[in-house]
């Protein structure tokens, strides 16, 4: 999963570079996509990763008192990468058809 989260960005990167002749909506939709993209990565390492490490090295019989907090954080910034990767797939598939 990282390999392929860290290439989607990057893929759909290089491809609005690719077709900067276009013009309005066309290049719009291309930036946002990649804007979307790019924003579920930052979120995944700024706030998924430390909570996946940090709960890696809890000890399963006796959990920190804090841990549904954690949890529940944890699953907002999923559902918020989710839905950014959402997001970005359907203004990719929109941006494809405005070639």
């Amino acid at each position: 999963m990282p390999v392929l989260m860290t290439l989607c960005p990057i893929l759909v990167v290089s491809y609005a570079m690719g077709l900067n002749s276009l013009e309005g909506t066309a290049r719009t939709v291309r930036w946002a996509a990649a804007a979307a993209f790019i924003a579920a990565l930052v979120s995944t390492i700024i706030f998924n990763v430390p909570i996946n490490l940090a709960t890696g090295r809890w000890n399963c019989e006796n959990p920190p008192e804090n841990w549904k907090a954690i949890r529940n954080r944890w699953e907002f910034f999923q559902g918020l990468r989710s839905w950014l990767l959402l997001v970005g797939f359907v203004l990719l598939c929109l941006a494809v058809t405005l070639r």
